[in-house]
């Protein structure tokens, strides 16, 4: 991570993000390097959602597991099949835990960064959002 964007900037703020690479705020842009650089203007993002864990897809997750280990004495395929699809389930949302995407203006699919802990990164951006409209999700 560099301590300039690529427009010589100044970082306001840097975190890396769990997948490898690094997110930073500059007063004017968003800088995302993961395989690729992109610096995003101010200007150019419409919006920025915050996710932390999807609680549904978790709670159903863990009653899947349960329901299998449960079903276990009836038919051992049936109820280990079951619990099998419910930790997949379980390990897919704990991966995808604190998403932020960033839909940009002319870019059909939006920015997605995984980074460490949410709160930072949003608090960073706000001053950013808030200079040109944009808008923040929870």
């Amino acid at each position: 991570m560099t301590g300039t964007s690529p427009d010589d900037d100044r970082f306001e703020f840097t975190t890396d993000l769990r997948r490898g690479g690094w997110v930073g705020v500059t007063s004017s842009a968003l800088v995302v390097a993961t395989d690729e650089q992109y610096r995003v203007a101010a200007d150019d993002i419409e919006e920025v959602t915050f996710e932390d864990v999807d609680w549904f897809v978790a709670i159903l997750g863990l009653v899947i597991v349960g329901y299998g280990l449960y079903s276990l004495q009836f038919d051992a395929l049936f109820g280990l099949a079951f619990a099998v699809v419910g930790v997949a389930s379980l390990a897919l949302t704990y991966r995808k835990r604190n998403r932020v995407r960033i839909r940009v203006v002319g870019r059909a699919k939006p920015l997605v960064v995984y980074p460490h802990s949410v709160d930072p990164l949003k608090r960073a951006l706000e001053p950013l959002l808030a200079q040109q409209g944009g808008s923040t999700d929870r």
